[in-house]
């Protein structure tokens, strides 16, 4: 009988849940797939739902490889890890032939569908987004919308066992299964957590790593939004001020912002959504859905240019028009690739619970999202199973692993200040800070360093980028 090592850091929650060294690595079979335009193999390897007692369901993990430009590479890759959490891995397939198109010259690039994401047994709700655009104002999480969604989705899915954890047992099974030894590993936004996470249970496969927008895992994320958002909003009020065509045009935009809020606070606005069907919709925005619109913004870059004069009309005018369709936009836009269920199933799971009540005033007054998310996940994850996780899952990763932390000047979720916490604990770690990007930067002026340790394993050699910020 083939026997599995199994290491349980808290009652009930699984830390790693591995194959010993004499049971045979699981078979799988690619095919040529296209994804996103992007040619490459694709195939999907079964595991157990629940990994701890590996009994029950199994959900299919898939996955896409872009394969080297010669054979000689096939023994090396870099495994690549989306954000959300609840986007699937495979959506970065133009990565491939993009920024990170210069690893192909000597490694795979591999994408994997985390559980619950993309086509691994995706666990997504249904929005009215599209056909009832007022509808998803005025709150983020409908609780009679997740109440439903939580029982559909029940039906064939235990919603406790879709943790970081357990995505991270499947990852090293799938590296297995394609014959890898060691891996790099790259993370963007919550797939840095998804790559800490790899190296934290599995250091001996890790060559290096890159995070890109780094979430520790000490950090209470929702808790942590709004002093995040408020740094990049005064960062770029300071940017435009500092830029003189900027400051002639917008003056008083901290005033402006200013006054948005204070007629906000007094009643909700009136505005107007446009569908590309050309049909528009009245609706009806408060202080929340503008605080959300600004942050969803700021994960831009663009942001620097174009959100001033926003601010500026909209002040003028009392029209929030611009911000509602912004931030109508952005929901359509993560309906089609984030799976709400997986979402929740982390979060709710991993930070949610650990909000501390006399924290919140502390952490979310003075900013202009105040307490709002949190409360909006609050009541998300009340209706939401909440899984087990490690008694070492919040703790700041150590593993003596060469890592690059990269890091947005203008970023409002995981400002460079992430990156400087998490590097403290990392043995072998450097920090960049792009001082013209927001969230997600290894596209920007850390590209030649991101490549150089991804490809050769180290940190040694790194070239000298992002001066200045």
């Amino acid at each position: 009988m083939n026997r599995i090592a199994c290491v349980v850091l808290a009652a009930g929650a699984l830390a790693a849940c591995t194959r010993s060294p004499s049971e045979a690595p699981p078979r799988l079979s690619l095919a040529p797939c296209i994804v996103r335009d992007v040619a490459g193999e694709c195939g999907t390897l079964p595991v157990f739902e629940n990994r701890h007692t590996r009994r029950g369901r199994k959900i299919d993990i898939h996955l896409m490889v872009l394969r080297a430009d010669g054979p000689a590479a096939a023994s090396s890759a870099v495994f690549m890890f989306s954000g959300g959490p609840g986007t699937g891995s495979t959506q970065m397939a133009p990565a491939g032939t993009g920024w990170g198109r210069a690893l192909r010259a000597s490694m795979d690039i591999v994408l994997v569908d985390q559980r619950g994401t993309g086509e691994s047994h995706p666990l997504a709700c249904p929005s009215p987004a599209l056909t009832d655009p007022a509808a998803i104002f005025g709150h983020v999480y409908d609780a009679a919308q997740l109440t439903a969604c939580r029982d559909a989705l029940e039906r064939d899915a235990d919603l406790t066992q879709y943790t970081t954890d357990a995505a991270v047992a499947d990852i090293d099974e799938v590296r297995a299964a394609l014959g890898y030894e060691r891996i790099s590993v790259y993370g963007g936004s919550y797939g840095t957590r998804m790559a800490q996470g790899y190296a934290r249970r599995f250091p001996e496969r890790v060559r290096a790593m890159v995070l890109d927008g780094v979430a520790p895992f000490d950090t209470v994320m929702p808790l942590s939004y709004a002093v995040s958002a408020q740094q990049s909003l005064d960062r770029v009020i300071a940017a435009c001020a500092a830029t003189p065509e900027c400051r002639a045009a917008h003056p008083r935009l901290a005033a402006d912002f200013a006054t948005v809020l204070a007629r906000l606070d007094a009643k909700p606005a009136t505005a107007t959504v446009r569908t590309p069907t050309g049909t528009t919709a009245a609706v009806a925005m408060g202080r929340g859905d503008f605080a959300y619109a600004v942050r969803g913004i700021l994960y831009d870059a663009g942001a620097v240019a174009t959100l001033p004069g926003l601010i500026r009309r909209a002040a003028a005018t009392g029209d929030l028009s611009e911000f509602a369709q912004r931030y109508w936009n952005r929901r359509v836009s993560l309906d089609a690739t984030l799976a709400l269920g997986q979402h929740l199933s982390v979060l709710c799971s991993e930070d949610v619970p650990f909000v501390d009540d006399q924290e919140i005033a502390p952490a979310t007054s003075g900013t202009f999202l105040g307490r709002y998310l949190v409360d909006e996940y609050r009541r998300a994850c009340g209706v939401w199973p909440r899984g087990s996780i490690g008694g070492d899952a919040r703790a700041l990763v150590s593993a003596r692993v060469p890592a690059l932390l990269v890091s947005g000047f203008f970023d409002p979720v995981t400002p460079p200040e992430f990156a400087d916490r998490t590097a403290r604990a990392l043995p072998l770690s450097r920090t960049i800070v792009a001082p013209g990007s927001a969230h997600g930067s290894a596209q920007a002026c850390p590209r030649a360093a991101v490549l150089h340790v991804l490809e050769r394993g180290t940190l040694d050699g790194a070239p000298e980028v992002c001066r200045g910020r």
